[in-house]
């Protein structure tokens, strides 16, 4: 299953504890380890690979096409000129749609922190998610420096590009304009991004469950 038939899982779980009945911690078995944490994987590792593809690899492409083919406008804010980019920062937000999503579910299904189970079951699938998105992020942060510091150099950008251009002058001025302006330091924009967004991702959900547990204690210290 996906990680919304797993807080609707949860739902159930929390239902049955919250009426009063004793769910045996035993009755979170490995099996529902292991399907927890595969479901906590497969969202982390699926909404690292979309980010990943629409933040670097389409947000490269819709920068060259609007920089080659459509018209752009530099906006006066204050003492700083910015170049207006509409649709590369519409499709880099927009990489970030599944894990924002997957988050929200999290965030969501930690009002149900109640209960052996329901924090078992809550504990497994976050933790396996927030393994691989911190490993994801130093790994991403990594691999991106190196590229950013050796293979996509500012010297060898210049030797790639004085290649193409015996072949094809004015391409090659386009894809030097488009390696040095957005490619290059996109690697290290992404690099910190990566690491930001799933640092965010790991702690509002750990947030919330301390802020519904404030909620519930202050609700019995009123009651009583």
């Amino acid at each position: 299953g996906d990680i919304v038939d797993a807080v609707s899982k949860i739902q159930n779980y929390y239902l049955i504890e919250s009426r009063g009945a004793e769910m045996a911690k035993e009755f979170f078995d490995l099996i529902h380890i292991r399907a927890y944490s595969r479901v906590g994987f497969k969202s982390a590792l699926h909404d690292s690979v979309l980010w990943a593809i629409g933040y670097i690899l389409i947000g490269g492409i819709v920068y060259f096409v609007q920089e080659n083919y459509l018209t752009t406008v530099d906006t006066q804010v204050l003492r700083w000129t910015v170049h207006v980019s509409p649709l590369v920062w519409f499709t880099k937000l927009a990489s970030f749609g599944y894990l924002a999503v997957s988050t929200g579910c999290c965030i969501y299904m930690s009002q149900y922190y109640i209960g052996v189970v329901c924090k078992r079951a809550f504990n497994t699938l976050f933790g396996s998610r927030a393994m691989f998105l911190l490993t994801f992020s130093i790994c991403t942060f990594a691999v991106l420096g190196l590229l950013y510091k050796g293979v996509f150099s500012k010297p060898n950008l210049i030797e790639f590009c004085g290649a193409v251009y015996k072949i094809s002058p004015d391409f090659a001025a386009r894809l030097y304009h488009f390696l040095m302006n957005y490619f290059r330091p996109s690697l290290f924009e992404s690099g910190i991004m990566s690491i930001v967004a799933s640092a965010v991702s790991i702690a509002l959900p750990l947030v919330t469950v301390v802020f519904f547990k404030y909620i519930r204690r202050k609700k019995e210290v009123i009651e009583d």
